[in-house]
Formats: structure tokens, C-alpha cells, sequence
């Protein structure tokens, strides 16, 4: 191995800088779920590694869970408070 190729590597990661994160919406769980498939459909295919989409698809079923629960508590509320008046 020369000197040459073993700089080659070096002086092309110095110019390829990393995508920024994309954001992702999930503030319902129809979005939840769509990043959902989208994070399964890469694991299958092989473009993403299973132990970082199985983090995800944790990370995604808990962000679901809030979801829910904030719309159940919020659904009571309102049903609390709409019973008071009656």
C-alpha cells in the first residue's frame, strides 16, 4: 500500500459532508404509522440496519402510546366538563 491511497480516503471524507437529519411529523398516528412502514420497508430491503430500526420502531410505538393517552385524556375532559354543565 502506498502513501498515496492510504491519504486517498482521508482527502475525499474531508469534502462528503453528512445529509442533515430529515424531520419527521408525527403528530398523529396516522403519521406514527407511516414512519412506521417507512422504517420496516427499510429494514426489509436492507437499506437500514435492524438493531437502528428496531430502536426506531420502539421509539415510534411509544411516541404512538403518548398519542393515544393524550387523546383519551383530553376526550374525558371534555366529557367531564360537558357533564358539569348538563
Amino acid at each position: 500500500m502506498t502513501a498515496k491511497s492510504s491519504e486517498t480516503p482521508c482527502a475525499v471524507a474531508a469534502y462528503v459532508q453528512p445529509l442533515p437529519p430529515q424531520r419527521v411529523l408525527l403528530r398523529t398516528l396516522s403519521h406514527v404509522r407511516r414512519e412506521a412502514v417507512k422504517v420496516y420497508s427499510e429494514m426489509r430491503s436492507g437499506l437500514l440496519p435492524t438493531e437502528q430500526g428496531t430502536r426506531l420502531l420502539y421509539g415510534l410505538q411509544t411516541i404512538g402510546k403518548l398519542i393515544e393517552r393524550t387523546d383519551i385524556e383530553e376526550r374525558l375532559s371534555r366529557l367531564e366538563r360537558d357533564d358539569g354543565r348538563a
